[in-house]
């Protein structure tokens, strides 16, 4: 299993606060079934200056555990450039947030924006921004692809159906130290209805957005 969305740097953003807490969190998503991570730190107004050279360090320092695999979570409504600074795994990807309460129509144009520049978003924890099946519709009809928390499958009855349809790409944890690690929880709930799909999720498309475009 491989996690697309996860917090887990000490201290770069509002995740873990020293390495040896990230060595414990690396631990319990090897217990759980995962065997990469991509590290997603928030890139937003309040965390431009992200230092990749640090960045880069703390995987290196952290590889023992785990792969872990160089990514970032742009907030959108705040980054307006540079954007390849950016990319998972320095491919063609970028796992895109927005503002509470941004609305759909400005969400599609900027994913739209991103896509002319020639990336290809993710849109992270799709559920804070639209609980309307015709906008999850009109992400995927124009190839934008869509992130769902692993908490939300689990919990949420509207979007649990939205995952059966397979209109969600991927299940992430997007962990932070404050919240459970529900991974594979929700990988053998969706096992129960679907193996299938419950690999293409958890499996495949990660897959997918991890090769480089010269792979």
């Amino acid at each position: 299993m491989i996690d697309i969305h996860s917090h887990i740097l000490p201290s770069v953003d509002d995740g873990p606060k020293t390495i040896e807490e990230s060595r414990r969190i690396l631990k319990m998503m090897k217990e759980q079934g995962i065997k990469k991570v991509i590290q997603t730190t928030h890139i937003n107004d309040s965390n431009k200056d992200v230092d990749r050279k640090k960045i880069l360090g703390l995987i290196d320092e952290l590889k023992d555990e785990m792969e872990i695999i160089e990514g970032y979570e742009v907030n959108l409504s705040h980054i307006t450039k540079d954007y390849d600074k950016y990319t998972i795994n320095g491919g063609g990807y970028i796992l895109v947030e927005f503002s509470p309460l941004t609305p759909f129509s400005i969400i599609l144009k900027m994913c739209e924006n991103l896509k002319n520049k020639g990336f290809s978003p993710v849109i992270a924890h799709i559920e804070r921004f639209t609980r309307k099946i015709d906008d999850l519709k009109s992400l995927k009809d124009n190839n934008i692809l869509l992130q769902v928390n692993a908490e939300t499958f689990l919990n949420d009855r509207f979007y649990k159906k939205i995952v059966l349809k397979d209109l969600i790409d991927f299940i992430g944890s997007d962990f932070h130290p404050d919240r459970k690690l529900l991974m594979k929880d929700a990988k053998d709930e969706l096992n129960r209805y679907d193996c299938l799909l419950a690999d293409k999720i958890f499996n495949i498309n990660p897959k997918i957005i991890l090769k480089k475009e010269e792979e």
